[in-house]
């Protein structure tokens, strides 16, 4: 059967086949994508480049919050009508702005930078680089995509729990970072895997029962998911900006 072909006339057939595609999800099995990650793993990134990174990373976070408000603001006439779908939405807004405290998950990374050596001046005053800016902009997708393919985006966002649980654990065992400082990695294992990869599938069996999954959205969904799954590709900007950060410092420090 050609991709084209492929259709999801339910929630079920498309679950079943969105737990075939992902079996082997590159977060789920640790894969290295890039130079940075390979070094990283091996704990050989200097401290002086995880500062700049981390700086970096805590707009890439800020920044994808702020986004996710658009899902309430884009489709406030589908919330009225149903409730039970404006309950999912909320709980997710709810826990990426407010858990475990105001300003939401975020707010534990600062800790995280402090304990990096980063001031806290320098983490609120950053600015991105430009290959991280591409990346950002793709979070205008909360603002026009539909509910169906926000719902997807969410049941993949689960899995970056699996890349945060690397991370981690490679923090505290290469790079001897105390557990009480990986709160932002901790959070974020319980939160995606548990809570926000789930409510995307439970949104989306909700948008399939009231008719709001159309024919479009199953090949958009399909397209999303594979892209996904495939991971960066040569020539993408969707997860390389830290390669991009990591090539310059190294080549700034070969000179």
């Amino acid at each position: 059967m050609e991709k084209r072909e492929l259709k999801f006339p339910t929630f079920e057939s498309f679950q079943e086949w969105f737990d075939q595609k992902t079996e082997n999800h590159p977060f789920k099995l640790g894969t290295i994508r890039g130079r940075y990650e390979k070094d990283f793993a091996e704990g050989k990134v200097p401290i002086e480049f995880m500062r700049e990174y981390a700086r970096q990373f805590y707009l890439f976070i800020q920044l994808t919050n702020t986004n996710v408000t658009w899902t309430l603001i884009n489709y406030m006439d589908l919330w009225r009508k149903y409730p039970e779908l404006y309950e999912i939405v909320a709980a997710k807004v709810g826990s990426e702005l407010s858990d475990p405290a105001p300003g939401g998950h975020g707010r534990t990374y600062v800790k995280f930078a402090r304990y990096l050596g980063v001031k806290d001046e320098e983490l609120f005053s950053a600015r991105p680089i430009p290959e991280l800016e591409a990346r950002l902009n793709t979070t205008i997708a909360y603002r026009s995509q539909s509910p169906a393919l926000t719902a997807v985006r969410w049941m993949l966002e689960g899995f970056v729990g699996y890349l945060m649980k690397h991370s981690r654990r490679i923090l505290h065992e290469k790079y001897g970072i105390p557990d009480e400082m990986l709160e932002y990695f901790d959070i974020h294992v319980a939160a995606d895997l548990e809570e926000h990869g789930p409510e995307g599938a439970m949104m989306l069996e909700k948008l399939y029962k009231v008719g709001l999954v159309s024919e479009e959205d199953q090949e958009a969904m399909r397209v999303q998911v594979e892209r996904n799954v495939e991971g960066t590709q040569p020539g993408s900007q969707t997860y390389t900006w830290a390669d991009s950060l990591y090539e310059r410092y190294c080549a700034g420090r070969a000179q």
